[in-house]
């Protein structure tokens, strides 16, 4: 069974094999990963620019790595980066189902899936607040707050079989 687990510390170097995504630094975000076949390996991910720090299995042995706010598409097995998600300083990380992905930044929600292809976008000109309130296998009601409606309180609803969206202004 394969994972992947953030460390708390810096590790060790040892004969475990380590991978670099990015720049290195004493911030990154080093995590182990164990591949279908039991192998133990690291990497350590440059950083972005906010606190969001997540690992999600998005299932075929591939793994999101968000590391403060930045993305990156990890193939487990292969020890390799599929891609670096061209959407920086990510705030909100939600699975949707085995693999697609919603990330949610300061300006828009995208939903990503297991090849790293962004499917929809939503851009605001500054989204301050995301909350997810209800979701069943069509749908996704989220609350969100952005300078495009003055921080009025609207309702986005995310339509998962045909990937389209409506913003409402209440329920």
């Amino acid at each position: 069974m394969s994972y992947a687990i953030e460390y708390e510390t810096i590790p060790i170097s040892s004969s475990i094999l380590e991978k670099h995504f990015g720049k290195t630094s004493p911030v990154n975000m080093w995590i182990e990963f164990q591949t279908s076949d039991y192998r133990i390996w690291r990497g350590s991910f440059e950083c972005g620019e906010n606190g969001v720090r997540e690992i999600v299995d998005i299932g075929d042995n591939r793994f999101i790595i968000i590391a403060n706010g930045k993305a990156y598409l990890i193939d487990n097995d292969l020890k390799e980066l599929i891609t670096v998600l061209d959407y920086d300083n990510i705030t909100f990380v939600h699975k949707i189902n085995t693999n697609e992905v919603l990330i949610v930044n300061y300006l828009g929600v995208a939903i990503v899936n297991d090849k790293g292809m962004i499917k929809l976008v939503v851009e605001f000109l500054d989204l301050d607040e995301f909350v997810i309130f209800n979701e069943d296998e069509n749908y996704i009601l989220a609350k969100v707050l952005a300078s495009d409606f003055q921080w009025e309180e609207r309702f986005l609803i995310l339509d998962k079989n045909q990937w389209t969206y409506r913003i409402i202004k209440s329920l």
